[in-house]
């Protein structure tokens, strides 16, 4: 009989007692059950790390990485400090506070499974928005998904509780812990560049929708308006423009002469004068994937180009 494939499930918890046990057992209720889990705790004040040793003792397929002298090192540098100390056939990311349901892992484990192993790959799939108490808000968040360099920086849709790595994307980022974007999208453009991503339309998890997310969604058209200029999306412009250049510095011949451009359009903004950026971008053609979503991302960037400038 084949040998399954051990899966790492890794896991970044902070103040997180709310929902943890109830997040764990969902995961221990997997109709694939070759997994171990690894918590790293980014330096809880509540009873999340209580909660995670009295749960070690029911299922020993759950591990606190435990620190001597634990930092707070936010989600991203967290979970990359994770999949770097951690080795396994393949990797999936799990936040704290979400309900997986049964053959999550199965289910996305069978897609990985048709891409070729030799190549850096990262599966990722659907969700479904819940509230706090899971009632369903939005059955199908991403019917479509859009998985290429310039998408991924312009508005980056995947999402990373629902990722699954193999172990050669793994090895590509190992050492990749100062990043300067969240590692969801970090993982997705090294996939894109170097090997494949793969995307299923089926939700594979309930995303919980609460005060305290790091990162959460809006379904309202109203909310998202009101949003143009908020801090969010400052930093999200940002997130790009950081990223961009720290692509064009690692990897720069990695890229055509056309996907050079665009990354250095977006490497420049608040570098050059807002109408010289705005023509940048539409000499070469840096659009989403709808003309609404365009306008949107142009609006965005102007009402925030001041700002921009100041802050990077």
């Amino acid at each position: 009989m084949k040998k399954a494939e051990d899966v790492a499930i890794l896991m970044s918890t902070f103040n997180g007692a709310d929902y943890i046990e109830q997040q764990i057992n969902t995961i221990r209720a997997q109709s694939y059950t070759a997994w171990t889990l690894y918590i790293r705790d980014d330096g809880s004040t509540d009873t999340t790390v209580s909660l995670i040793r009295q749960l070690m003792l029911t299922d020993q397929r759950i591990v606190l990485c435990a620190e001597p002298n634990p930092v707070n090192l936010g989600p991203a540098r967290s979970f990359m400090t994770l999949l770097a100390q951690t080795e396994a056939d393949y990797y999936l990311f799990a936040d704290q506070d979400d309900f997986w349901l049964p053959d999550k892992i199965e289910k996305t484990l069978n897609v990985m499974r048709r891409l070729n192993q030799h190549d850096p790959n990262l599966v990722h799939t659907n969700l479904s928005l819940a509230d706090k108490d899971l009632n369903v808000l939005v059955t199908s968040f991403n019917d479509v998904a859009y998985d290429d360099v310039q998408s991924l920086l312009l508005a980056n849709d995947i999402t990373g509780c629902t990722v699954m790595i193999n172990r050669q994307l793994r090895e590509l980022v190992r050492q990749d812990c100062d990043i300067p974007c969240m590692h969801d999208m970090w993982l997705g453009l090294r996939a894109v560049m170097f090997g494949n991503v793969a995307y299923l339309k089926e939700p594979t998890i309930l995303y919980r929708q609460h005060g305290s997310n790091v990162v959460g969604s809006t379904t309202s058209k109203v909310a998202k308006v009101r949003t143009f200029n908020s801090p969010a999306e400052k930093e999200r412009l940002v997130t790009t423009v950081l990223t961009a250049r720290t692509l064009l510095k690692r990897y720069g011949n990695h890229f055509s002469a056309a996907e050079r451009q665009t990354l250095l359009t977006l490497a420049q903004l608040g570098q050059v004068s807002l109408p010289r950026s705005l023509w940048r971008i539409k000499r070469n053609r840096i659009y989403k994937h709808s003309f609404l979503a365009t306008a949107s991302f142009i609006l965005k960037l102007t009402l925030n180009y001041s700002s921009l400038k100041s802050n990077i």
